[in-house]
């Protein structure tokens, strides 16, 4: 704590108040006789060199505002679904995103202005919860409709802390916070220690009432005239004390939090020392890859749905200008049938010719939310629409006995009605092929094959045989592995490589899954873990590769 005036003026105020409103139940709940014991007890604590220590004092108080005001911190950053607590004491995440957003259905002024400005991301570093926060910057300006309420704080927590540590590093402006900052520690703390007080006198009052009615009070207290009335009156006056700091400190923090946003929103870019700083470009980790157009490619990203309700899932990067590689996350609009968002979406392939929009993305398979609740294991069908969303037109779910799947190529058997052939790769080596089709829901799996052992002998060492499959316009399919962690260095390296990847020819298309081998053609990219590979938006390349480096995030590169 930096002990500067006001705020060991905060704790001071808040251990006094602490120290009398014990006094005060004391001698309102207690006989005589257990008060003179109770001081009895504390006598050696509090006469340290003389009647009343002062320096034993001084402790006692600076002791009781520092418990104060770290109670009061932790109780308001509560997630707590309980309406008591909230009314007690309002979270400040709550307050957060109410002054930000807004309570109704109306997006607040102050969200309107940051998502004009840009203000929402660009001072997210993650480069995931900058598509995040640009996505909800459009829907602001657009007037979509507002996530849900959890969505909502965790999105303004997002934003909370740079705008605030922005603001504070300001000559001017980081004083005028601190200081109402400094009221709020007060009244937070004041309200905690006020409402717990109030309490605490209720079950004293109720306590000596029990008491007095068994006999069993000390036999002096009957000589003590109308501690009923003085208790009620003691316990009212805490309620009130409670109720009057709980109103302060809200009326403070959302003050806080509209300066707070509103100065970040309407400062100068060139005063912002973060914003020059941050990682404005740059790629969220691929899972998956699937050409659009002439320097364009759709990507998917492995997020979760339990732990990561509301990330992106598809993005679009434009390589045009290669200096900002733009990457343009898309709305994910799901299919009436199916309300679940893409949870570890691994995989994304094209369906048709180069003027199609129509896209088949593969989730990798189940996963237990809670015991006996098993969820997705999903195909969608998708339709790019005006390079803004992906909207889903059909969902299959894969076979039970399907797992870790990480790549998948189709090709169109019958476009009226539409019907596919589809290699579906298993990232331990084992490929299927299957049909499917939008007029039907179930998934026909016909054949299955391991990769060729002469493959397998040259992929020693990686232990992904297969984390992305890709068809080339002359019919050809190509397989990427990847190395992952060492099992040596993974804890040492944190999730930091080294990685290595190699690009390897399975020969063309077929159902029968015959492959045709040419260790001639194999590439060997190190540095980086692909798992994506589409053909290549850049004249001059092949293929385009995209990269869950773990920790290091994403890349995406052309490949000769």
């Amino acid at each position: 704590m930096n002990l500067d005036l006001n705020e060991l003026g905060t704790t001071l105020g808040v251990g006094i108040f602490a120290l009398s409103a014990f006094s005060v139940m004391v001698y309102a709940f207690f006989p005589v006789a257990w008060r003179r014991r109770l001081l009895g007890f504390l006598r050696p604590l509090y006469t340290i060199g003389g009647p009343v220590s002062p320096l034993m004092l001084v402790v006692v108080i600076l002791a009781g505002g520092l418990i104060g005001e770290d109670l009061s911190n932790k109780f308001v950053d509560i997630d707590s679904d309980s309406g008591f607590i909230d009314r007690l004491l309002p979270s400040e995440g709550d307050l957060r995103s109410c002054v930000l957003f807004g309570e109704g259905a109306e997006w607040a002024q102050l969200s309107k202005e940051l998502a004009s400005s840009g203000r929402l991301s660009q001072l997210v570093f993650p480069v995931a919860d900058r598509l995040e926060l640009e996505n909800l910057e459009t829907l602001i300006l657009e007037g979509g409709a507002k996530p849900g309420p959890v969505a909502l704080k965790e999105l303004a927590e997002r934003v909370y802390y740079p705008a605030k540590n922005t603001i504070f590093a300001h000559p001017v402006l980081g004083n005028e916070l601190r200081s109402i900052q400094v009221r709020i520690d007060f009244a937070r703390s004041l309200a905690l220690f006020a409402a717990l007080s109030a309490s605490i006198s209720v079950f004293l009052l109720l306590a000596r009432w029990i008491l007095e009615t068994v006999g069993a009070a000390p036999s002096d207290s009957s000589a003590r005239r109308g501690w009923g009335a003085k208790g009620v009156a003691v316990v009212g006056a805490f309620a009130c004390v409670a109720w009057l700091a709980v109103m302060a400190y809200t009326s403070e923090e959302r003050e806080f939090n509209v300066r707070c946003f509103g100065y970040f929103a309407t400062l100068d870019e060139s005063s912002i020392p973060t914003i020059k700083n941050a990682q404005r470009f740059g790629v969220p980790s691929i899972s998956g890859l699937a050409e659009i157009g002439a320097y364009e490619v759709l990507a998917v990203h492995d997020y979760k749905a339990g732990l990561d309700p509301h990330r992106v899932r598809v993005s679009m990067i434009d390589a045009e200008a290669i200096g900002t590689q733009r990457v343009q996350p898309l709305q994910w609009m799901k299919h009436r049938d199916d309300s679940d968002p893409p949870s570890d979406l691994e995989s994304i392939c094209r369906v048709g010719g180069t003027a199609s929009q129509t896209y088949l993305a593969a989730e990798s398979g189940y996963y237990e939310v809670s015991p006996g609740d098993v969820r997705y294991g999903r195909v969608f069908l998708i339709e790019l629409r005006d390079r803004r969303a992906c909207e889903v037109t059909h969902v299959w779910r894969w076979p039970k006995s399907v797992e870790n799947i990480e790549g998948i190529a189709c090709q169109v058997i019958s476009e009226k009605p539409l019907e596919l052939g589809v290699y579906v790769a298993e990232r331990a080596g084992d490929i299927h092929y299957c049909r499917l089709s939008p007029a039907t829901s179930a998934i026909e799996f016909l054949r299955s094959n391991p990769l060729p052992d002469g493959l397998r002998s040259r992929l020693v060492g990686f232990n992904r045989l297969i984390t992305d499959l890709h068809i080339d316009s002359t019919g050809t399919v190509w397989g990427v592995a990847s190395q992952d962690i060492a099992p040596e260095v993974e804890k040492a390296n944190s999730g930091m490589g080294p990685f290595r990847s190699r690009i390897y020819s399975l020969g063309p298309f077929n159902a029968e899954l015959s492959f045709v081998e040419d260790p001639t053609r194999e590439r060997t990219i190190d540095g980086f873990k692909v798992e994506g590979l589409s053909k290549g938006i850049l004249d001059g390349t092949n293929f385009t590769i995209g990269t869950d480096d773990e920790e290091l995030g994403g890349v995406w590169r052309p490949v000769e």
